[in-house]
């Protein structure tokens, strides 16, 4: 045999590592010690005891397994797989009967390089689930600064990739003046995954208070506070979707305070609110503070750092998945960690050391909770299609799976989630697609790394929503 180029080894090698195995590259083989648990979910199998009964052997196989694509043409051969020898007498004992959750479909390959509603809903699992409590709740996307949902957009985006949905509409509501001239679109992902769920467009206006820095000198800060009071005033979705944020630094701690609390009220009456963690990794800007000693320290995102939000970072690739550069995470400087939190989140500092110390409050609140994919999605803009990556776009495939999640909790009449963090890093950290590879510099630093379990680049990781439902 010949050797392999080096270029499929070290595929094979990332590809394991996404898992945290450690691979061996030799001539040409790369090898791994691995659990058998461990092989079933690298190679999308499940392994059996096989009994021979002409000589009483057992051996451990599988009579099928699946690579990724991207490893297409790089490997030839997996051993200790499907051969198994000259035993064609040979008799299936199941060793586990215990039932495993339905197995993703592959992802289309075209999905590398144009991201559609097909590749979220395969990337995801949600394609197989068809929302059926539907008279029961909602999902809804806001436009600030004169940004508007553009139904003819819509339309011809789901003609194009989504036609079993083209009927879907959508209801815009205007909160302190918002418009709706059409003029700025919205792009959001959500509406041709949620489908037939209710969509709401809620057209906000205003002028909240504000104390520049080098990220935002002129004020381009959400009016949240009139946003979240009308919610709880006329009545809100069951869930919530804000695809902004902005240095926390630009918001007046008090301003930032009773935002936050109004998005706990909403949690309590069972809405779960998603938001965006921000595009500019560990800060925006020249990374200043703006109170004047101009220290350079990593800079938060709100409304991504108050506790009571579901903040999604983003991702980058397929299979593995790896954290996008421009995932915004970190800790607050106006918000401490929650109790539901603070065992993940010590568990990565551990692992840190001394990396980056004193650029972040390591007491505050850490985020994003999550991730999803964020980067190369095909949206339809004035008619053309167009390619859109930001987190804006992950915090609204997060929300479509909290939608699914929330309809299959409300069709056994159970009530709507709400609040999800707790949930999150308890009952479902396990469920998630851990995301170890990648990084998020900004601030003339690295930033933070990815790794097992939470870390403030894509939180707990993306979503199985197969998973996820099961446990709620």
């Amino acid at each position: 045999m010949l050797k392999p180029n080096d270029d499929s080894a070290t595929l094979v090698l990332k590809w394991l590592n996404s898992f945290g195995v450690v691979g061996v590259h030799d001539h040409q083989w790369v090898t791994a010690d691995v659990t058998v648990a461990q092989a079933e979910e690298l190679l999308q199998t499940k392994y059996n005891v096989y009994f021979n009964p002409a000589n009483s052997n057992t051996i451990i196989r599988t009579p099928s397994f699946s690579l990724p694509y991207i490893l297409t043409g790089h490997v030839d051969l997996v051993e200790l797989t499907t051969m198994f020898g000259m035993t064609p007498q040979a008799s299936i004992a199941e060793a586990d009967e215990t039932a495993r959750l339905e197995k993703r479909a592959p992802i289309p390959r075209n999905c590398i390089d144009a991201v559609t509603p097909n590749c979220i809903r395969t990337l995801y699992n949600t394609v197989n689930y068809a929302p059926s409590a539907t008279y029961r709740h909602s999902v809804c996307v806001v436009g600030f600064h004169g940004e508007y949902a553009n139904m003819d957009d819509l339309k011809s985006f789901l003609q194009k990739f989504r036609p079993d949905a083209v009927e879907t509409s959508y209801t815009t509501i205007s909160v302190n003046g918002g418009g709706d001239d059409q003029s700025t679109p919205v792009h959001t992902p959500t509406w041709a995954i949620t489908h037939p769920t209710p969509l709401k467009f809620y057209s906000v206006d205003g002028n909240p208070p504000f104390i520049p820095d080098s990220a935002t000198p002129v004020n381009t800060n959400e009016p949240l506070l009139e946003y979240l009071s009308f919610l709880l005033l006329e009545g809100a979705p069951q869930t919530l979707v804000i695809g902004y944020a902005a240095n926390e630094q630009t918001i007046p701690k008090d301003y930032a305070t009773k935002v936050c609390n109004l998005f706990a009220q909403l949690g309590s009456i069972g809405v779960s609110v998603i938001v965006a963690s921000g595009d500019a990794g560990v800060g925006g800007g020249d990374c200043k503070t703006n109170d004047g000693s101009s220290l350079v320290l990593f800079q938060p995102m709100f409304p991504a750092s108050c506790p009571f939000v579901t903040s999604v970072g983003s991702t980058d690739s397929f299979e593995p998945e790896v954290a996008a550069s421009f995932s915004g995470g970190g800790f607050s400087r106006y918000f401490m960690q929650q109790d539901y939190q603070r065992a993940a989140v010590s568990a990565y500092l551990d692992g840190q050391g001394k990396m980056n110390a004193g650029l972040f409050m390591s007491s505050g609140r850490g985020y994003p909770d999550v991730a999803a994919l964020a980067s190369k999605y095909q949206v339809v803009e004035r008619g053309q299609v167009v390619t859109e990556s930001n987190t804006a776009a992950s915090a609204t495939v997060f929300a479509s799976v909290v939608s699914l999640l929330n309809d299959a909790h409300l069709a056994t009449g159970k009530p709507p989630l709400g609040l999800l963090n707790s949930l999150l890093y308890s009952k479902l950290a396990s469920e998630l697609n851990d995301v170890v590879m990648g990084s998020n510099p900004s601030c003339g630093t690295n930033g933070f790394t990815a790794g097992p379990g939470w870390d403030p680049v894509t939180g707990l990781d993306t979503p199985n929503f197969t998973k996820m439902m099961a446990l709620v």
